[in-house]
């Protein structure tokens, strides 16, 4: 039952368009981080304000509107965590609002939450697990242009009473040309936001893909022609239209022509438009078809491409 539901969902989501002799659709790899079963829902929290002299008399666990939430570029960072995790329908998210003030410095961990913390805020949100940005660090500098953030996450698991995942990482961008006057300097002391802003964004989404699975978008060739083999071109104008079926019918009677091209562009396209399908082991068969029995090219390697599928497949299945 679990294997059908993955099928169905990619078939529905996969298909996004094709240029001339390229189709690109969306599938989904499985996590770096093996979250448990038991978390289905998750509170992310903001912890990465540092405390300084500046909000001495600030007490602990203020609320992100007494700080001026919406000025810190750190949301930014959970959107992109937030956005990945939402799209996976892998966990319920709840985005708590609070900004939790840390002690330290703006690039260390702070100490963990104890658990009782952590215990609190899991009864207040009704979830199992929590993420925390625990560091948050970002730079511009005009001359290059270069947009930098350093963040650092923390997965608490509370019925383990484990730290599931700790990672810090970097990430920078490139904002524009080079700055050569005074005038192109002004202007990007006014870009300066909006660089970190999206380079806060970015890493907050590759530290989504980290824990939770994530869409990725691939693009296989495929062909529209051979030889003046009307079942082939039939078969590929069936794939554009997302008319499987048909294309299936057309590119197996292509396969059985008595020309080796057509019948080795034929099995490619079937192994094609079975991946696309969720169909891997007999995507897989008629790659290696494709390459072993008609010597076509392009299928040497994507048979081995479409076994790396078949075990991201079998991981997300677990």
């Amino acid at each position: 039952m679990k294997k059908k539901v993955l099928v169905s969902t990619l078939t529905f989501l996969v298909f996004i368009g094709c240029s001339a002799q390229t189709m690109t659709f969306n599938v989904m790899r499985p996590s770096a981080v093996n979250v448990p079963d038991n978390i289905k829902s998750i509170a992310i929290i903001d912890r990465s304000v540092v405390e300084n002299s500046d909000r001495n008399l600030i007490e602990k666990g203020l609320t992100a509107e007494w700080l001026g939430k919406d000025e810190l570029s750190s949301k930014f960072a959970l959107d992109g965590l937030i956005n990945v995790l939402e799209s996976s329908n892998r966990f319920g998210v709840v985005r708590t609002g609070k900004t939790l003030i840390k002690s330290g410095t703006a690039k260390a961990f702070p100490e963990p939450f104890t658990w009782e913390d952590i215990e609190t805020l899991c009864t207040e949100y009704k979830v199992e697990g929590v993420i925390s940005l625990e560091i948050y660090d970002s730079d511009y500098i005009i001359p290059t242009n270069m947009a930098g953030v350093t963040i650092g996450f923390r997965l608490y698991d509370l019925a383990a009473r484990s730290i599931i995942d700790e990672r810090q990482l970097s990430h920078e961008i490139f904002w524009g040309g080079n700055v050569t006057t005074q005038g192109g300097a002004i202007n990007r002391l006014l870009e300066k936001e909006k660089a970190r802003r999206s380079v806060s964004y970015d890493a907050g989404v590759m530290y989504g893909q980290r824990v939770s699975p994530s869409w990725y978008t691939i693009s296989r060739r495929y062909y529209r022609k051979g030889k003046g083999d009307k079942n082939l071109e039939m078969g590929s104008r069936m794939m554009d239209v997302n008319n499987w079926k048909s294309s299936i019918d057309y590119l197996k009677m292509a396969v059985n022509s008595n020309k080796r091209k057509v019948s080795g562009r034929a099995a490619h396209n079937l192994a094609v438009v079975y991946e696309i399908n969720g169909e891997l082991e007999t995507a897989k068969k008629w790659a290696q078809d494709a390459w072993g029995l008609y010597k076509n090219k392009d299928s040497r390697n994507y048979s081995f491409i479409l076994g790396e599928r078949m075990d991201e497949q079998a991981l997300l299945e677990e």
